[in-house]
């Protein structure tokens, strides 16, 4: 990709890892590349060394760090290296810590829901909380504690979504209580416990279960064999 650069006449380039999030000043980091005449300067904060590079077109293979100027990166940084660096990243954001903002009206303080999305009108949605784009809510469900549902997922009949994230075309289905965790797909990881879950097996069973008890008792979870997701 550099060596295409190079050809299109481009004298300088950002360089960056993939993965992280990089909140940055492109003008004032390209004038102290600039001012340090180095053949390229790397981006660096608290932590140390950063995936992120101002490199010249006339350099194109890999620059040692020694011949590299050091920029001292002030911005907002999330490696987003594991699934705990994404909930940290959708609180800030929803906090407003970062310059990430939710998509979408912000339809009361601090709850935003993209264009599309359904709320059931028995769907509670506590702030802060986002709803992305053409996602279902279905009735008797809550959304809570910094959480966001992301486009094209569908929260069936009288689930529970706390403290988690919920990736894009991801089902979660009836009666589950899901709590410091982060949804993708059919799959869910609790934070808490370190551990992975299916989905549609939690799915089988509470169908399973109110189908036998005909919906009379809202306390299934209590249960001996029941799936909870709670931590």
């Amino acid at each position: 990709m550099l060596a295409e650069y190079a050809e299109r006449g481009i004298e300088t380039a950002f360089v960056a890892g993939l993965g992280g999030y990089v909140e940055f000043d492109a003008e004032e980091m390209l004038q102290f590349h600039r001012q340090e005449r180095q053949a390229s300067t790397r981006a660096f904060n608290e932590r140390g060394a950063l995936d992120f590079w101002v490199i010249k077109r006339r350099v194109i293979s890999t620059v040692p760090a020694t011949r590299s100027a050091a920029y001292p990166l002030c911005g907002y940084v999330n490696p987003l290296a594991r699934a705990r660096d994404l909930r940290r990243l959708v609180v800030d954001a929803l906090q407003g810590r970062c310059q990430l903002s939710p998509m979408g009206r912000e339809i009361k303080p601090r709850v935003w829901v993209d264009d599309g999305a359904q709320l059931h009108r028995r769907a509670r949605v506590v702030a802060p909380a986002y709803i992305g784009r053409a996602s279902s809510v279905r009735e008797d469900t809550l959304i809570t504690r910094f959480s966001n549902v992301e486009s094209f997922c569908e929260v069936d009949y009288g689930t529970a979504i706390e403290d988690s994230s919920v990736l894009s075309n991801s089902y979660v289905g009836i009666w589950l209580d899901v709590s410091h965790a982060v949804v993708c797909g059919s799959k869910l990881l609790n934070l808490s416990r370190n551990a992975t879950l299916n989905l549609a097996d939690c799915e089988h069973a509470q169908k399973k279960y109110c189908a036998s008890q005909r919906y009379k008792s809202r306390d299934w979870w209590k249960l001996p064999g029941a799936a909870s997701l709670d931590h």
